[in-house]
């Protein structure tokens, strides 16, 4: 049974004197990177969640190391000089309609 992208979730329970952490998915995309770093993810419930019981030292927690770049304007911004704008608008006055 397929599951909505927005009803996906993971949940994950520990003590903190525990060793080992429940950790509960019915997410494909968390249950995949589970599959490949080798726990069993075949036991499913009804709507294709997994339970599995982990140690807790294969849980990490990093901050958000990737800081936003504020875009910087290399060049300055372009304009036009007045003579110049004098010069064009002349030249649409000059035009000859056919």
């Amino acid at each position: 049974m397929a599951i909505a992208t927005s009803e996906q979730d993971t949940s994950i329970n520990f003590g903190r004197d525990e060793k080992t952490l429940t950790l509960y998915s019915n997410d494909t995309t968390v249950l995949t990177m589970l599959r490949r770093r080798g726990y069993d993810v075949s036991d499913t419930d009804s709507i294709g969640g997994v339970t599995i019981v982990i140690p807790k030292a294969a849980l990490t927690i990093r901050a958000n190391t990737k800081k936003v770049k504020e875009k910087v304007q290399t060049k300055p911004k372009r304009t036009i000089s007045p003579e110049h704008l004098a010069k064009l608008k002349a030249g649409r006055e000059n035009k000859v309609k056919v």
